[in-house]
This record gives C-alpha cells, sequence and structure tokens, in this order.
C-alpha cells in the first residue's frame, strides 16, 4: 500500500520517514522510497539507579537505549508456583490504574482470565482477556472497552504487543518472557507514552536469570530487582475451583499443555530449557488435580516433577456446571466404555492389563514408531477441526468434543496394531 503510494507522489520531494521500530521492512522502505537518506537516531546514556555516578564499577556501559526515560524497568525472581499469588496481590494494590499483563499462550489468558474473576479477591475490579483465537468481534469488544476505561487490567498474548495505542497505561507486567525476545520493546512500549511515566515489571523463574543480562547486552536498562509478597491460598481457592468444575479444570490442564509446548519453542533456548523447568510447581500454578502425561515431561529431571502437590479428587468424577454439557460428556463416556469392552472382550481393566503386557513385548523403536505416527494423526486431525472452527463451521464445545471423539478413535486403532505387532512377532519367534 504504501509502495502504491510513493508512485503516486512526484520525484522531486523532501519525504520524512519516522518508525519506532527499526526493523528490516522499515529498512527495505527506506532504500525504495527514500533517495540519498539521511538516518538520525536518538541516543542516550544509562547507569544502575542504585549506584553512585562517582562508582566506575557499577556503571553499565553506554549504549543506545530503545525504552523511554520515564520508564521503570523491574524484574521479579519467583517460583512458578508463586506467580499468580504474586500477580493478584499486586493487582490489588494497583486497583485506581490500569494495566497490561503478558501471557505466553491464549490457553493461558483464558485460565487466568476465569481464576482471577473467579477466585473472590479481586471482585469490583474489571479484568478483560484478550488473544488470537478470540472471534474478531469479541476481541474489538475487549479492546474497546479497555481503552475507554479508566482503570482494569487486560490479560492478553503478543496479539496486543505492539500497532495499538491504548491511553494512560500505568503499568506493564510479564508473566512469561515472550518467545521472540524482540517483543520485550514491544510489551513495555504498551506503557510510557506521550511523556507520560510508566512502570513494567517482569516475572522469571529462578532458572531464568541470565535472561537480564541477555537484555542488557541488548541495550534494555533493566538491573533493580523487586521483592513482593503474594496473596497466601489463592492457589488453594484455585484448586478446589478446579475439584467442583470441569470446565475450570480443561482450562487449567489446557493451560499447562501449551505452556509447556510453547516452552520448547523460545528463541533463548539456551536459557529457557525444558529440563530445567520447575514443572511440578508449574502444575501448582495452574492448580493441576494430576500430572498430565507428556512425552515432553519425560525428559524433565524427576526431581523437578516430586514438587508437584496431586489432589485426591478423581479428576474423572468431576461435573460441568453447565447440566447439559455434564449429560453429554457422560453419554460419551458410556458409549467410549461400551466400545472398549467390545473391543477388548475382557472388560476395561483386563484389557488395559493385557494391553500393558503386549506393549512391553515390543521393542522401544517399533514403540516410538507407534507413538510418533499416533501423534501425527492426532496432529493432523486436530489441524482440520481447527480449520472448520475457524470457518465457524463448527462452535468450540463441539471442537473440544470432537478432538476428544477423535483422539479415543485413534487410540483404538493404534491398539489394534500394537496387538497385530505382537501377533507377528510371536508368530515369527515359533517358526
Amino acid at each position: 500500500q504504501i509502495n502504491s503510494l510513493l508512485l503516486t507522489l512526484p520525484k522531486q520531494r523532501r519525504t520524512g520517514l519516522f518508525s519506532a521500530t527499526q526493523t528490516e521492512e522499515v529498512k527495505q522502505l527506506a532504500r525504495a522510497g527514500l533517495r540519498n537518506p539521511f538516518r538520525v537516531v536518538v541516543r542516550q546514556q544509562f547507569r544502575s539507579s542504585g549506584a553512585k555516578s562517582s562508582s566506575s564499577k557499577s556503571k553499565i556501559p553506554c549504549a543506545e537505549v530503545r525504552v523511554p526515560t520515564q520508564l521503570a524497568l523491574q524484574y521479579l525472581l519467583c517460583t512458578p508456583n508463586t506467580k499468580l499469588e504474586i500477580l493478584a496481590k499486586y493487582i490489588q494494590d494497583c486497583a485506581k490504574e490500569k494495566g497490561i499483563v503478558y501471557l505466553l499462550t491464549c490457553a493461558c489468558v483464558e485460565f487466568c482470565a476465569k481464576a482471577l474473576k473467579g477466585c473472590g479477591l479481586l471482585s469490583g475490579l474489571n479484568i478483560w482477556a484478550l488473544h488470537g483465537k478470540m472471534k474478531q468481534n469479541a476481541r474489538n469488544a475487549a479492546l474497546q472497552s479497555f481503552t475507554e476505561s479508566k482503570h482494569g487490567v487486560l490479560l492478553c498474548t503478543d496479539v496486543a504487543a505492539r500497532g495499538l495505542d491504548i491511553p494512560s497505561v500505568n503499568w506493564i507486567v510479564q508473566l512469561d518472557p515472550p518467545q521472540d525476545p524482540s517483543f520485550f520493546i514491544h510489551r513495555v512500549g504498551r506503557t510510557a507514552r506521550m511523556g507520560q511515566s510508566g512502570r513494567a515489571l517482569l516475572f522469571l523463574n529462578r532458572n531464568e536469570e541470565p535472561y537480564i543480562a541477555f537484555l542488557q547486552k541488548r541495550k534494555v536498562p533493566i538491573s533493580e530487582e523487586v521483592h513482593l509478597e503474594g496473596c497466601k491460598g489463592l492457589t488453594t481457592k484455585i484448586k478446589q475451583m478446579n475439584e467442583q468444575d470441569r470446565d475450570m479444570l480443561d482450562k487449567s490442564v489446557r493451560a499447562f499443555v501449551t505452556y509447556i509446548r510453547a516452552y520448547t519453542e523460545h528463541q533463548c533456548n539456551y536459557i529457557f530449557r525444558l529440563k530445567e523447568l520447575d514443572v511440578g510447581n508449574l502444575a501448582n500454578f495452574f492448580a493441576l488435580l494430576r500430572l498430565p502425561k507428556m512425552k515432553e515431561i519425560k525428559k524433565i529431571p524427576r526431581i523437578l516433577q516430586d514438587t508437584f502437590e496431586p489432589s485426591p479428587v478423581d479428576p474423572d468424577t468431576v461435573p460441568y456446571l453447565d447440566k447439559s454439557r455434564e449429560k453429554q460428556r457422560k453419554e460419551k463416556l458410556k458409549k467410549a466404555l461400551a466400545e472398549s469392552e467390545s473391543g477388548g472382550g475382557r472388560g476395561n481393566a483386563g484389557g488395559a492389563k493385557k494391553h500393558h503386557k503386549q506393549e512391553k513385548r515390543l521393542p522401544s523403536a517399533k514403540r516410538h514408531k507407534i507413538d510418533n505416527l499416533q501423534d501425527d494423526l492426532e496432529l493432523e486431525e486436530d489441524w482440520k477441526l481447527l480449520k472448520k472452527l475457524k470457518k465457524g463451521q463448527i462452535t468450540e464445545e463441539e471442537y473440544e468434543d470432537q478432538c476428544f471423539l477423535s483422539h479415543q478413535k485413534l487410540q483404538t486403532e493404534m491398539d489394534k496394531k500394537r496387538k497385530r505387532k505382537v501377533k507377528k512377532k510371536k508368530n515369527a519367534e515359533f517358526f
């Protein structure tokens, strides 16, 4: 669009190009639309906020600062299970201000929004959720409502990290660092705009502390560490919500699974290492009743999983508060149980034991091959259903239900495949 506009302008002209970010696309535009350009860059010097100017050891080297001088950057080191408690207390203390909280995935936004609204500690405070999987009308409504409000909290992903001019944002909290480190500046740039003051707080797990040195090398003046208290007992309240409401439990499990998978996709993977993630306390953060079975978790040392505190409540017994959804869930469970009994011939428990023994007899290479095939087929089915959801052909509830049924169908097919492999191996050994 800009290139088409440039073609209509006279060749003899004086052009000024102003950009808040110097990306490769902006450089290409400058080469295409400007002749003999003269580049002007604003540079500033910064030093450690707590150091005296006379101390040469405490000075941070001069650099090109890409954040406003009136923006206070701070960071906090904590364990994953205390993040939500500290965030709730921070929001309580800033109840009359306007702030944005950035999270790693869409499912994490949904979980935190429902947890903070339902915990009872932030009653009377406006909380909005905004992420890329929301419908455009709902996204626009949430953004407009937050923009017009004088105080409140917006929970969002990086979909709201750039390109938005929201007035009077007092503070920014990054509960999770962005996957792309360049988005750090875009996130904190939502506050301290038009000469106003602002503050930004970054949450980090203790194993992620080298991220601060990384930011400083990228000319981000962050050096002040803070220590904050949290709302005690918040995680217990959320776990009670999970024990009573299956919709809340589903959001918790989905948020945990997407967080683990997104964590492995960090561009700074030498800092954000999955093997060093405290996955037990992360599961406590999401108030899970059981630790989900994921192949990613198997790579994490056992000592980092033992910090998880399971609930005595069986997740299969947790009902939906919506009676219609609960009725559908029970019907599906009965149907799945009937199919497993008719297919196994000996009942569910006996079939499970037999399958466990049979799978042990397969070589590990064949087991991994079948598991990888099952993962690929499930991903393909999920992608087909996701395209239907985006086109509006099915609702979110129908999407979740069809995903559940397709995964069960694939599991049955893979079980039959394992049995055939074991039978073939037995015949080979006999002959």
